[in-house]
């Protein structure tokens, strides 16, 4: 008897090992054997596409953006011009009033 009750046990344990590391080498091969890689590659282009149609939606988002920050500041401009002409305006209203008052008196 050229080997140990230790050298025994230690190969049932390797064996058990690698009888597990098979099991899941087998459980994987069915796995991939399950997968069809035309649904794979279909799911692939499927992200592809969704990824391009949300780059597509965050530029046109962006360029929307651009266009009314731009008439944003078109208004603001506008309306600046509009306000000062308005208390030109005003002012000269102020003064026939208070000349219309002082020459009613």
């Amino acid at each position: 008897m050229g080997t140990s009750l230790n050298e025994l046990k230690t190969g049932r344990e390797k064996l058990e090992i690698i009888n597990q590391v098979l099991a899941r080498i087998n459980s994987i091969s069915e796995a991939i054997d399950n997968t069809r890689l035309d649904e794979v590659v279909g799911l692939k282009q499927a992200c592809e596409s969704l990824k391009n149609e949300c780059l597509k939606f965050k530029n046109d988002i962006v360029d929307k953006n651009d266009d009314i920050l731009s008439k944003y500041d078109d208004i603001n401009k506008k309306y600046s011009n509009i306000s000062e002409k308005y208390n030109n305006v005003n002012a000269k209203f102020d003064y026939i009033k208070e000349a219309y008052e002082d020459f009613s008196l």
